[in-house]
């Protein structure tokens, strides 16, 4: 389920109409200003169920749905969010849905809920999303700043060591999981449990964590309790720190100006669309369209020459997903 990775790729676009996003960004900012990181730690994990809130199209319309007493559609809008595994437990509190609570669908509306979540280990299902919402958070945080401030910006950098920081404790409890539980599936813990399994190991900074784990999500993708562009992202993500060219096509490096950015050498351009459709992935083109670059196989090679040396200089610098490094996961 890649539904996660789009809404964050909307995040700059959306962000000046976020309001409450803007609040929970600044709030975030002025931690930073006084040191103050045990209230930036508190902030930015609300950024991202805050953005869902403000972005998801099913939420939004249940919302209005209910300012108009439109109660009926609200709760069918309620009931697609939920069958997208979105927000089981957030939504039970929710303000904005107050005015359904003497209803008797909302009874109805909170069994269904409850005859889902039944059938998981809610235990595991509600730590796991607490790591989700740290892990998609600080990189919402992060997004913003580098829009607003730069790539190299002190306080970009600042918010890329908590990440990495956040990154190294997560990915630790998350092999510890899947170690003791195996690749847990949506059916044992939800789709948003689920996919943090995926996040933890993809986006820690150690190759040898990358490397150990990606035959078990192969094999998790097999019995389906993953998903076969997922395995796409960690391969490309684990050729890319270890130097080499990778297959599809999911890893960039932005930089500064345009000329410095490129997508990582591909094995096979001229089939990488074909292998992206055979994990469910969009086009390449749609793909990088998002970060305003385009694929064209013509330029792609007749630029790979000058890539090549921005690409060798990269792996002489750096070891793992350095801050230039972006995509969707």
């Amino acid at each position: 389920m890649r539904q996660i990775f789009c809404l964050i790729f909307l995040f700059i676009a959306t962000l000046a109409h976020a309001q409450t996003v803007n609040e929970i960004v600044d709030n975030c900012l002025k931690a930073l200003e006084n040191k103050d990181i045990q209230t930036l730690r508190k902030e930015y994990p609300t950024l991202y169920l805050q953005f869902v809130k403000e972005v998801e199209p099913n939420y939004i319309n249940a919302g209005k749905s209910v300012s108009n007493l439109d109660y009926k559609q609200a709760f069918s809008n309620l009931y697609e969010l939920i069958s997208e595994g979105y927000m089981f437990d957030e939504i039970r509190n929710d303000n904005n849905f107050q005015n359904l609570h003497g209803l008797d669908e909302w009874g109805n509306f909170i069994g269904y809920i409850d005859s889902i979540t039944a059938n998981y280990n809610n235990e595991l299902r509600k730590e796991l999303n607490k790591i989700q919402y740290e892990d998609q958070g600080i990189r919402l945080l992060l997004l913003n700043v580098q829009k607003s401030k730069g790539l190299s910006n002190p306080t970009t950098l600042l918010i890329r060591e908590e990440m990495e920081q956040v990154d190294s404790i997560n990915a630790i409890r998350v092999q510890q999981l899947i170690d003791e539980f195996g690749w847990l599936g949506e059916s044992e813990i939800g789709s948003e449990a689920n996919q943090t399994l995926f996040l933890a190991i993809q986006h820690v900074d150690d190759l040898i964590v990358q490397e150990k784990y990606l035959p078990l999500l192969e094999q998790a993708v097999k019995e389906g309790n993953a998903e076969a562009w997922q395995f796409a992202f960690l391969t490309d993500r684990i050729l890319m720190n270890q130097g080499k060219f990778q297959v599809y096509g999911t890893q960039m490096i932005i930089g500064e100006n345009p000329e410095d950015s490129y997508i990582v050498p591909l094995q096979n351009p001229e089939k990488v669309d074909e292998l992206r459709h055979e994990v469910g992935l969009e086009p390449l083109n749609d793909y990088l369209r998002e970060e305003d670059m385009e694929w064209d196989l013509e330029k792609y090679k007749a630029n790979l020459p000058r890539v090549l040396k921005l690409y060798e200089k990269r792996n002489s610098k750096n070891r793992g997903c350095n801050l230039n490094c972006v995509s969707k996961a």
